[in-house]
């Protein structure tokens, strides 16, 4: 028999966490990864985005800068993403190989997804319909004010297709996804999808963006490969890119856009018919993944955590609030325009 003093619980009622290793010349560094963490990472992540947009909006007013909609766009990718993700490196030791999955994708699976990603577009349209019903349209919004006909097609891709799917899948399919290891994949997949619909900071794009990456975080624990939810990343953006700088397409969307009945006829016969193409494909996915999972060697003895995982702390909660008020107040000030 063990007993334990009341200062030190079993291991079992502990916070489980994965640890990682890491070593350079001059010391050791033991970097803890766990969903209590990973909230912290995450509430940090939002913090930094709303204030880094206003510090931007206040220098370029005073600087007299006027940029236009893509290059505030690019601006917000490389200012409010990546440098706090170089932040997060520095901080946490890491290197970009243990943050990302950069296993390569196959030719196989990399049409698969991209077959995915066409499949799912009426969805989108779908879903991005009925949050207008509710919330402001900031997707149509964004796409009036975003001059894509006159900006050259390279300059739209870059901003609109490469820089998303390379910063803000750097964080949610990369380092909050590292962090939340010790839980199940669908947790997983619920937890960065929710986090990856609060990035947005509006409750018209969270409905949709969270649902992606819901589907963005599967499609990497079925790939093993950062590189699978990238492309789809690349690919939606950049398709809508491509239909949006059409005058012909434009003017026919918004027009179908402004009879709910047929857009809801259109959009949802499409779904309905490339529901289950998709299912299919998801499961051709599924089956690459558990043959390589019968190959694979077994997990690292720290992998499996033990105890119960602390998902829903004070921080978790604390980015929901951030969230509802920050998106809240986005949303008065749209509407009162």
């Amino acid at each position: 028999m063990r007993f334990y003093s009341r200062k030190a619980p079993p291991p079992a009622a502990r916070e489980p966490t994965v640890q990682l290793t890491l070593s350079n010349p001059c010391c050791t560094v033991s970097f803890m990864r766990s969903s209590a963490k990973g909230n912290k990472v995450m509430l940090f992540l939002l913090l930094y985005l709303l204030v880094s947009q206003v510090i931007i909006a206040i220098a370029l007013d005073a600087a007299g800068i006027e940029l236009d909609a893509l290059a505030v766009m690019a601006l917000a990718q490389v200012a409010g993403l990546f440098v706090p993700f170089l932040f997060y490196l520095r901080i946490t030791r890491q290197k970009l190989p243990e943050v990302l999955q950069l296993a390569p994708l196959s030719p196989g699976n990399a049409l698969v997804v991209t077959l995915i990603t066409i499949g799912i577009i009426p969805m989108v349209h779908l879903v991005n319909f009925l949050a207008s019903l509710v919330f402001y349209p900031m997707v149509l919004g964004t796409l009036r004010n975003m001059g894509l006909a006159s900006a050259p097609l390279w300059v739209s891709l870059l901003v609109i297709g490469v820089l998303p799917s390379l910063f803000e899948e750097l964080w949610f399919r990369g380092a909050l996804y590292r962090e939340y290891e010790e839980v199940s994949i669908r947790k997983r997949a619920i937890i960065t999808g929710l986090f990856f619909g609060i990035m947005h900071i509006n409750f018209h794009q969270f409905l949709y963006a969270g649902l992606f990456g819901i589907l963005y975080a599967y499609i990497l624990y079925y790939t093993r490969s950062i590189f699978a939810p990238m492309l789809m990343h690349f690919v939606n953006n950049s398709l809508s890119v491509i239909m949006f700088r059409s005058a012909s397409f434009t003017s026919g969307y918004f027009e179908l856009w402004g009879n709910p009945a047929l857009f809801l006829l259109v959009a949802g016969g499409l779904s309905a018919a490339m529901f289950p193409v998709l299912v299919i494909l998801l499961k051709k996915l599924s089956a690459s993944h558990a043959r390589h999972a019968l190959s694979a060697p077994p997990p690292e003895p720290e992998a499996a955590a033990a105890g119960k995982p602390k998902v829903f702390t004070w921080a978790f909660w604390l980015v929901l609030a951030v969230f509802a008020l920050s998106a809240g107040f986005a949303e008065v000030t749209l509407r009162a325009r």
